[in-house]
This record gives structure tokens, sequence and C-alpha cells, in this order.
């Protein structure tokens, strides 16, 4: 009896010596903390580099233009479940004279790039609103004197360095150590997400205007903050309620697509990811 010829792998190892220690789950928790917990980002950019935007509408666009990407790298890590990604894909079907500068350029040093940006996102986004809203919660102005050192060029330069540090040595303890730190991040963010979701629905605009006020007044004694701001920006030419623009959604559109292009990001731990070719075993 004939037998059925064997279906050949494409650059799938059943044993490489090492442990696969992140599962598929894991995978979308490091792809949603590595760039969706800063899509919010969209909402406030958009609207100030191009008035008229509508958010959504280039929200949607943006999906649309990024779906046959994701798919595409989808598709190509589970033909070759390969640490390197990016590099795996591109030197294989372009070869490496080609392969390797792309990848070095758009990956490399961008990650590189990218080491610094983390710090300065660490300390103006984080510690700075961590430290100003303890300080004003607990009437400290110690607390308010460090959110604004963490802003300050000294402050931003030392979180940076603190922070890549304590970053590079969780990784060299093992990439499962952070697979586990990842579990705490994601649940921790999921719960913060929804504290801030229910504020935003419990607030009204009038609650906002009066709290904003009152943090105003303790931090720089500016005791009518929310209507000074408001006129001081309609003076310089600002409108607050422009018309729908389709060119302003259009050109949001790139805001939009750098917190959702990030598809590629967990395909360079291909060679990490449990059942990584599981898709292209089932087809």
């Amino acid at each position: 009896m004939a037998t059925a010829a064997a279906k050949p792998e494409v650059f799938s190892r059943k044993a490489s010596g090492l442990s696969r220690v992140m599962s598929p789950w894991s995978a979308y928790m490091y792809n949603f903390l590595t760039m969706g917990v800063i899509f919010p980002w969209t909402f406030v950019w958009a609207p100030a580099a191009f008035p008229g935007v509508k958010v959504w509408v280039a929200c949607l666009l943006a999906i649309l233009f990024e779906l046959p990407i994701a798919l595409a790298f989808c598709w190509l890590a589970t033909a070759m479940p390969r640490s390197g990604g990016d590099y795996v894909f591109q030197s294989r079907v372009f070869g490496g004279a080609i392969g390797f500068p792309i990848v070095m350029s758009g990956f490399v040093i961008w990650i590189l790039q990218w080491v610094a940006l983390a710090g300065w996102l660490q300390a103006n986004l984080g510690f700075a609103p961590l430290f100003m809203g303890l300080g004003y919660y607990y009437k400290s102005t110690g607390l308010i004197d460090a959110a604004v050192w963490c802003q300050s060029a000294a402050g931003i330069a030392t979180i940076s360095i603190v922070f890549a540090f304590l970053i590079a040595l969780l990784l060299v303890t093992g990439f499962k150590n952070y697979v586990r730190l990842q579990y705490f991040m994601f649940a921790a963010t999921g719960v913060l997400i929804l504290i801030l979701l229910i504020n935003f629905l419990r607030t009204s605009p009038a609650e906002f205007a009066q709290h904003m006020n009152a943090f105003s007044s303790f931090v720089d004694g500016r005791t009518d903050y929310y209507n000074w701001i408001q006129k001081d920006v309609t003076d310089a030419g600002v409108n607050l309620l422009p018309a729908f623009g389709f060119g302003a959604t259009l050109l949001a559109i790139p805001i939009v697509w750098t917190s959702l292009q990030w598809a590629s990001y967990s395909v360079q731990q291909g060679g990490e990811i449990k059942g990584a070719a599981s898709s292209r075993t089932r087809s």
C-alpha cells in the first residue's frame, strides 16, 4: 500500500533545546501592553493637530489599512514560527541582502529609539501625573515638586536611565520572568481602564470644571482655570467647536495607525510562543 509523502514543514523545529514560555494569550497581552495602552493619545493628538477630525472615523479607516498587514503577519508567523520575526520573513522572501538592512533600520534602530521614548513616557505620562494627583489628594507640596522634577530634563534623563537598567535586569533573568510580570501588568491595566471609564461616565462637565479649578487653585493658585484656558486658546485663534472635516480625518489616520500597526511585535518571539504553528498545522 502506498504511503502518503510527508508534508514538508517550513522553518519549524520539533526540538531546539529551548522551552517555549509564552502562550498565545501571553503573546496577545504582550501586543496589548506594548502599544494598546497608549492608544488614547489618538484622542488627544488628532483633534489638536487636525481640527474638525472625527476620531472614530479615522480609527475605522486606519483599521481598514492595517487589516491586510496584520493578516500578512499572522500567516507568516504561523508558516514560519521562529524568533526573529521580521528578519526571518523578509530574509526568506527577499534575501538577506535586503532583509537585513530593512529590519536593522525599521526595527532594531526603531527599538533603540523606543528605549529612550519609554523613559520619557514613564516620566511624563507615568510618574508626573501620579505624583501630581497624589500631591493634590494629600495636599502635599513635596509630591507636587516631585511631579515637576519628573518633567524636568534632569528628571526625564534620570528616570530613563534607571528604567532602562531595571528592564534590562528583568530580561537577563529569563524571558519567563517577563511573562509572569506581564500577567500582573495586564490585570492592573484592565482594572485601571475600568476605573477610568467609570469616572468618565459618572462625572458631569460641571463637576469636571469644579474639580479642575480646585486642582489648579492648589497647584498654581489660579481659581478659574477651566474658563481661563478656554478663553486663552480662543483668543489665540483656536476654534474649540470646529465643523467636521473629511480632509482632517484622513490626515489623522497616521496618528491612529501608530497605535494599530504593531501586529509585528509579538512575532519577534515566535520561537517562544507555544503552538505558534497551530494555524498552519490545521490548514
